[in-house]
């Protein structure tokens, strides 16, 4: 797919918005767009206001790419503002360019786990998750279905706090789709996986939960269970024979693996609902095993099959170390077309329609006038770039890690205060 960053300039020193946003610096570039810390200069001096400004090309782009670009950006105005929901407060346009207006955020979920920061500390774990599933739960609300649920769309400080659900490129308004393979291919439900003569139209409301439980996992264990949920992926289909398969090589408690078995259930329909996941987890005493469970033959299997479930990658980012590289993923894609519907959500707030340039920097609300356009379903994540899109959230060793959660137990500490040390001792 091809690349327009090149008619993007250098901004930086720029401002937009009839002078009200100043543009400091490059923070973060996609494919389609790059994005810029900026500056509302009508803010407190002494406490001045910040926002990621994404800049969108509108060269080079088809008609109907450029209605799927705006219907992408009216279905995160459509949730925009929701707790837990990354904020669109302005789309301003220009005659070759398109300016979002977007939170802030240090990080996203991604480095969060990759960084440690969740490792055997149940309190963040939890606090984070019910962020998440609040943000998920408020989209469904609004009839808007997100489709490409995983770390890298969640967007958090440096801390693991402050979750913003973001990246609406793949989502839906349709309560049930018939666009198969659509997403990132380890957060897929089986039954959007693959087309076959005999598959029906998929829920993206229970691909939506499949993925969540997906990212529990990876908060959790630092782990992908597995690459893909297709009969031809071993561990899948050693869950699929055996229930119990993530407990014989993860470290988690036996009422989280009663848990995820109710949202991994192959049929869609009997899944785990949002508000009864969020109530078990809240109500759970610990989310991993004990120390003497960790001794166990169950957690010796666990530290052989490490290295083979965690299947990953490394992000490339173009950025400043302490700058905002959660950004630097969001491309707002607007590749292959998928047919869709002209449904309309039954629960949709209006607004003023966002074709128009506004009238005033901050103009977006929490609801969306979604119009009469055709129903897009979004691009497909690229196939050829799946490698990348597979979580690598490998730290210290596998000695390293279950030394590091014996001792975690023993001695009560935080291993996310602490992951330097245990990768320097798993070396």
């Amino acid at each position: 797919m091809k690349s327009f960053q090149k008619d993007i300039l250098d901004f930086s020193g720029q401002v937009v918005a009839h002078g009200r946003l100043l543009l400091l610096r490059l923070i973060g570039s996609g494919s389609y767009g790059r994005v810029y810390r900026a500056v509302d200069t009508v803010s407190n001096p002494e406490k001045p206001q910040h926002y990621a400004v994404k800049c969108l090309s509108k060269t080079h782009l088809t008609a109907a790419q450029l209605l799927r670009q705006r219907r992408e950006l009216r279905l995160h105005q459509c949730v925009s503002g929701l707790p837990h929901v990354l904020s669109l407060h302005a789309i301003i346009e220009e005659e070759c360019y398109r300016y979002l207006v977007l939170d802030l955020s240090s990080s996203d979920l991604f480095c969060a786990i990759k960084d440690g920061v969740f490792f055997y500390n149940d309190v963040r774990i939890r606090q984070a998750f019910v962020e998440i599933l609040d943000g998920v739960h408020g989209c469904h609300e609004r009839g808007i279905y997100h489709r490409d649920l995983k770390p890298e769309n969640i967007l958090c400080k440096r801390d693991g706090t402050g979750i913003l659900i973001a990246d609406f490129g793949l989502a839906t308004r349709k309560r049930l789709c018939s666009d198969f393979g659509c997403g990132s291919k380890p957060y897929m439900g089986p039954e959007c996986l693959g087309r076959t003569s005999s598959s029906s139209p998929y829920s993206p409301l229970h691909t939506d939960l499949w993925a969540l439980g997906i990212i529990l996992v990876n908060m959790v264990t630092g782990d992908t269970p597995w690459y893909s949920a297709i009969p031809s992926d071993d561990r899948f289909w050693s869950f699929v024979h055996n229930p119990n398969f993530l407990r014989d090589v993860l470290p988690i408690s036996q009422p989280l693996n009663e848990l995820l078995k109710r949202v991994f259930n192959y049929d869609p329909a009997a899944r785990i609902s949002i508000p009864e996941m969020r109530e078990e987890i809240l109500n759970m005493e610990t989310l991993y095993m004990s120390r003497e469970e960790l001794r166990s033959t169950s957690a010796q299997e666990w530290m052989k099959e490490l290295d083979c479930l965690v299947t990953s990658y490394d992000r490339d980012l173009d950025l400043d170390a302490h700058d905002n590289d959660a950004y630097s993923g969001w491309t707002y894609d607007v590749g292959q077309r998928i047919r869709g519907s002209t449904e309309v959500p039954a629960r949709c707030c209006d607004i003023d329609s966002a074709d128009a340039e506004p009238d005033c920097l901050w103009n977006c609300s929490n609801g969306c006038s979604l119009g009469s356009d055709p129903e897009s379903e979004g691009p497909f994540t690229p196939e050829t770039h799946v490698g990348e899109l597979l979580p690598k959230i490998r730290g210290p060793s596998r000695k390293g890690i279950l030394n590091q959660a014996l001792a975690t137990l023993t001695l009560g500490t935080s291993f996310g205060t602490s992951l330097g040390k245990a990768k320097h001792a798993a070396a």
